[in-house]
């Protein structure tokens, strides 16, 4: 099954006045719920397997689906695609914007902007969301030439959420 998470496809018109509507929610909180709901609803089909419940997604759809997985322990699996850069810093290419990319280009959340210009202060970068889904499989496809991350920075994430997964004897998910 496949569903479109509000502000996204044919929901994109979801993104227009969303702060007005919903001043205290972030887009960003917004699309974990919507996935959380689209898992309600697959568990409520009895022909869907709730050990079988994988989440795919690109680039935003990416970091909802690792976001959610962290969250939401009926998630058995996760396939990002070029979904996250640094939280944490502003990383060795200042086009990238580090953190800005949530905050200010995609406005996904907002309150990250509390932490422009105190970037090393961001309370967790990938690699704690990455730790926080093990020992669950995830796929992590981080293209060299990403126009928002740098490759190096995503390798690195990824390594240091490698040690708990190597912890917990299940360094091959």
């Amino acid at each position: 099954q496949a569903f479109e998470p509000n502000g996204t496809g044919s929901r994109v018109l979801g993104q227009k006045d969303f702060y007005d509507r919903y001043p205290s929610w972030s887009l960003m909180g917004r699309m974990i719920a919507d996935t959380r709901q689209a898992v309600d609803a697959l568990l409520a089909c009895e022909q869907v397997d709730p050990k079988q419940i994988y989440l795919v997604g690109y680039a935003n759809g990416g970091s909802v689906a690792l976001l959610t997985a962290a969250q939401d322990t009926r998630v058995t699996g996760v396939a990002c695609i070029a979904g996250f850069s640094l939280l944490r810093g502003k990383g060795d290419d200042p086009a990238l914007g580090g953190n800005q990319q949530y905050w200010r280009n995609f406005g996904l959340m907002p309150r990250m902007g509390l932490f422009a210009g105190r970037e090393d202060q961001v309370p967790l970068d990938w690699q704690d969301v990455l730790a926080a889904i093990a020992p669950r499989r995830v796929l992590v496809v981080a293209p060299q030439h990403d126009q928002y991350a740098e490759h190096e920075q995503v390798i690195k994430q990824i390594e240091q959420a490698a040690h708990i997964y190597s912890r917990l004897g299940t360094a091959n998910a």
